[in-house]
């Protein structure tokens, strides 16, 4: 029993280092696919199927709280766009165009010596989203930053079928 142990733990370590050598290998297939840069798609790695989202946010101070917030805000977008993929949403859109014309008349003697019309125009577009619903069995694919470090990426995946 007791020879058997120390091959019984190695035999699990090399099964657990093979996952986590897949999970970066499905990292990597993600990160060189552009098109899922702040969107969702499909990929198809190692006879998996998985729909992917990648989440990106903007690193706006080099400190770390502004990473940190940086980490969260990009999850938060990965998880969005999957809800938004998954379950759908609710688009509420309104259009306003606000048109206002000044005029400007300067009567001397009774006559009309100076008149200008000043146009002013406003274009307002609001749009609410609303969804709903919850996705089981989210994958933490990976995170990573731009080149520059200005960029954080947060990829998250379900498996669609194996």
């Amino acid at each position: 029993m007791k020879n058997i142990l120390p091959i019984l733990l190695l035999t699990v370590l090399l099964s657990f280092g093979s996952l986590f050598a897949a999970d970066k290998e499905l990292l990597n297939v993600v990160k060189q696919n552009d098109l899922l840069i702040d969107d969702t798609g499909f990929i198809k790695h190692y006879n998996v199927c998985y729909l992917v989202s990648v989440g990106v946010s903007e690193i706006k101070a080099n400190t770390p709280k502004a990473k940190v917030k940086a980490i969260k805000e990009s999850r938060l977008k990965a998880n969005k766009a999957l809800m938004n993929f998954v379950h759908g949403t609710e688009l509420e859109s309104k259009k306003i165009l606000k048109i206002e014309e000044i005029t400007t008349m300067t009567i001397k003697d009774g006559k009309t010596s100076e008149m200008s019309v000043k146009e002013k125009e406003e274009y307002l577009e609001l749009i609410k989203s609303k969804g709903s619903g919850v996705i089981k069995k989210t994958i933490d694919i990976g995170k990573w930053k731009s080149e520059d470090k200005k960029e954080y990426f947060y990829a998250l995946g379900i498996v669609v079928s194996k």
